[in-house]
């Protein structure tokens, strides 16, 4: 009977395959037919003034960020939406796939590069099998309104920096994005190169926009959504907010290193959300996450330890060495040890200069430093007249030449001037240095950061934090990072952090806002985009979350506000909380000494071999998490030594 049964179902399948073969052809023709009803259909929203989301998209040679605007914009479609492609055949000047490959900006009519014909291909692919409606660029813009580009262009060609138009600030705009690109400062240090990037990202901003202004007069703009903040997407910005049409800045998770999985839709700019969530963290720092949400952020922090040369990894792995490293830094065991993590400027240069184009003061709050130079000037100065401290400052990576730059940043050129002769309790890491940047806050008795994201990713692991300035980088006030408006404030404060005893409660928020900024906005997409690293337009499949993706495109809702309205706030939701951070704690003991739980026993979950016979005293950063759980869980850490008297033990063993 089972074999009649197994025969009767393979039947039944090679029938079915059968059948699907011949209703292949059926389908490609009803699928081209759909295809060529596209114009129409473009015809039809046109005139019935239907709302239109347009996706601003051109950069399909770069496929995860395309994939994520396609995805949207299918959905949309799906559900009876009208959804838009601005596509590109090859008129931009530069673009983000230009960016990404290192060419160098082309000129209108150079379409057959090798670039554009990729990209372009990629396109018309997804077009056709997402079956989208598109609209692209050069057939928005004839020769008139190029020649009419030009002309803007030539009319500032001494100092194209300070092009004007529509009352909109495209110079300030594209210096900004070249100061990024090429890590320099000011006008000043330009090349012919970087002036000729700024002039084609000025055509290529300007045909944005006159693109936008075009559709705007034939269609009912709602939304327009685009990827990244570059500088051809800021003047959009600016016309969306003066004709009351919708944003969806789109990025992907911030999450291990970046997760396509994860799809990150804000209403407006990046950092201005981010803003309004620091000022609205007083309502939310309660709000308790689920233990998987605790278990995720947890995965992320560890895994950035050992993912150098990821999209957002710049430190060099983490090492299980860091008393080797401790003695060939030449430290002394006999002072407590401050820790210096600088930025990129150049970073902290263009996202000012997009602010100030798009009508924000960036600072907008009182700072104790004139800027970071005089930051650690200041600080190495102070330090110096310490004989109980020492101070390591860790350049950041991104400084020097790595695997995305060939040559150093301005920075580099002129922190090497300012700190060419150091006190001996000052070391300084250049970013070439192999060291780890994770490894060496192992022995930190406090973290300092100008506005590096390093503040957060060490609140989580229990670090004590001090900030040098406020609202730079996108870290609130808070129990997990500490800052006053005056230089001597400040110094009483890195003082006080000094003996600082971390809490379960520090690290808790420490947990909860990298939940709020950097989940609050994410939407899983995981059952369409199958891996973190996956690199191309996947199959389009009804995403499970549909409904949220549609409040936020129909109904302008904003998902970081969706997202965290759903949490529990029960008190068994934060009884489940704790006991999750409690766990991670744990799970981070183990990760960096795998002896100091077991006794010399071996690891009590995941983690590392042990680095040290039994006996060694823990680390600073170890024994800070050691004295949380000893606080909270006595039972549970039996023979756990405390902090204090952790440091003594560590000098003498060192």
């Amino acid at each position: 009977m089972s074999i009649l049964r197994r025969v009767g179902a393979k039947g039944v399948r090679t029938a079915r395959r059968a059948a699907n073969n011949l209703a292949h052809p059926f389908r490609r023709l009803r699928k081209e037919r759909r295809l060529a009803r596209r114009p129409g259909r473009l015809e039809a929203i046109e005139k019935s003034g239907q709302p239109v989301t347009l996706f601003m998209s051109p950069e399909a040679g770069l496929e995860p960020f395309h994939a994520s605007q396609v995805l949207l914009a299918k959905t949309l479609d799906e559900a009876g939406h009208a959804a838009i492609v601005l596509s590109c055949n090859g008129l931009l000047p530069i673009c983000t796939v230009k960016f990404a490959t290192l060419k160098a900006p082309t000129a209108w009519n150079d379409t057959e590069n090798p670039v554009c014909v990729a990209c372009r291909a990629t396109r018309r692919k997804t077009a056709d099998d997402y079956e989208l409606l598109e609209v692209s660029l050069d057939s928005l813009l004839n020769a008139d309104d190029r020649v009419s580009i030009d002309d803007v262009v030539t009319r500032f060609e001494k100092s194209p920096w300070t092009a004007d138009h529509d009352g909109i600030e495209f110079g300030l705009i594209c210096l900004a994005e070249v100061l990024r690109d090429r890590r320099k400062h000011a006008v000043e240090e330009l090349d012919q190169p970087d002036v000729a990037l700024l002039r084609g990202l000025l055509r290529s901003s300007l045909a944005v926009y006159l693109a936008i202004q075009k559709l705007s007069s034939r269609f009912n703009l709602h939304q327009l959504a685009y990827f990244g903040e570059y500088a051809y997407w800021q003047a959009p910005q600016i016309f969306a907010a003066r004709k009351g049409i919708g944003l969806l800045a789109l990025s992907h998770g911030y999450h291990r290193d970046i997760d396509r999985r994860l799809l990150s839709i804000r209403p407006r700019h990046y950092m201005v959300h981010a803003f309004e969530q620091i000022d609205d963290w007083k309502t939310y720092s309660s709000y308790p996450m689920t233990p998987e949400v605790v278990g995720e952020i947890a995965d992320g922090a560890l895994f950035r330890l050992t993912n150098q040369g990821g999209a957002s990894t710049y430190s060099p792995t983490w090492s299980q060495e860091s008393e080797k490293v401790f003695d060939e830094l030449g430290l002394s065991r006999e002072r407590r040890t401050l820790i210096a993590y600088p930025s990129s400027y150049d970073e902290y240069v263009c996202i000012a200069g997009q602010l100030k184009a798009l009508g924000f003061a960036y600072p907008d709050r009182p700072q104790p430093f004139a800027d970071q130079e005089t930051w650690l000037r200041e600080l190495v100065l102070w330090v110096s007249k310490r004989s109980d401290l020492q101070l390591i400052v860790r350049m950041h990576p991104r400084m020097g030449v790595g695997h995305r730059h060939s040559t150093i940043s301005s920075d580099y050129r002129k922190l090497k001037d300012a700190f060419a002769t150091l006190p001996p309790n000052v070391v300084v890491l250049w970013p070439e240095s192999k060291v780890s940047s994770y490894t060496i806050a192992e022995f930190a008795d406090a973290a300092l950061i100008s506005w590096s994201s390093m503040g957060l990713e060490l609140a989580r692991f229990g670090v004590p934090i001090v900030a040098a300035f406020q609202r730079i980088g996108l870290m609130p006030i808070s129990n997990f990072i500490a800052f006053e408006e005056t230089a001597d404030k400040y110094f009483a404060l890195v003082e006080t952090a000094l003996d600082q005893r971390t809490t379960i409660a520090q690290v808790a928020e420490a947990f909860r806002w990298t939940h709020y900024l950097h989940w609050g906005s994410l939407i899983d997409v995981s059952d369409v985009v199958p891996a973190p690293d996956f690199a191309h337009v996947p199959p389009y499949r009804r995403p499970k979350q549909q409904a949220l993706m549609l409040k936020s495109m129909v109904d302008r809702a904003d998902v970081t506000r969706l997202n965290m309205a759903k949490l529990d706030l029960s008190d068994a939701a934060h009884a489940a909380e704790r006991a999750a951070i409690l766990s991670v704690v744990k799970r981070f003991v183990n990760f960096f000494d795998a002896n100091a739980l077991s006794g010399g026993k071996g690891p009590l979950g995941e983690g590392t071999p042990a680095r040290q016979a039994a006996g060694r005293a823990p680390s600073r950063l170890v024994g800070r998490l050691l004295d949380i759980l000893r606080e909270e869980a006595p039972v549970a850490s039996h023979g756990i030594v405390p902090v204090q008297a952790g440091r003594a033990m560590e000098s003498a063993s060192r």
